[in-house]
């Protein structure tokens, strides 16, 4: 997929084919493969903690209740489960509150923005990770 969007981006912006794709992905404000699979993700999870996916959704995650009160670890942290195989990782269950919880605080801190606001700070996070570096 990745060679795919590569590709893409050297036909979207007149390019030629050798050169570099990450620049490209930048200037036209993609996100590589990877992460776009990670916006995916984080927004049904956005939408499942919301109440604006189905139920089956949110029955699937579960917000982070400390035991006791050791740190503060900030708001709105998921909790994670441990999945046992390795190709149990990919289950929404396992793989939302691993990405969720990789997020900056600017992003999952408040749960209460519009869809809108939460997307643009979602993809702000995750264009400066995949090319800010």
């Amino acid at each position: 997929m990745q060679r795919v969007q590569n590709t893409l981006a050297g036909v979207v912006s007149r390019r030629s084919r050798f050169d570099r794709a990450t620049p490209l992905l930048a200037d036209l404000h993609w996100l590589p493969v990877r992460y776009r699979i990670e916006y995916k993700l984080v927004l049904i999870t956005f939408k499942a903690l919301t109440r604006q996916e189905p139920q089956y959704l949110a029955e699937l995650i579960r917000m982070y209740e400390a035991p006791r009160q050791l740190r503060p670890r900030g708001a709105n942290f998921l909790q994670c489960s441990l999945a046992t195989l390795n190709f149990s990782r990919i289950a929404f269950c396992h793989a939302a509150p691993l990405v969720w919880n990789k997020l900056s605080e600017t992003v999952t801190s408040d749960i209460t923005v519009s869809i809108a606001t939460f997307k643009s700070r979602l993809k702000t996070a995750l264009h400066n990770r995949a090319f800010l570096r």
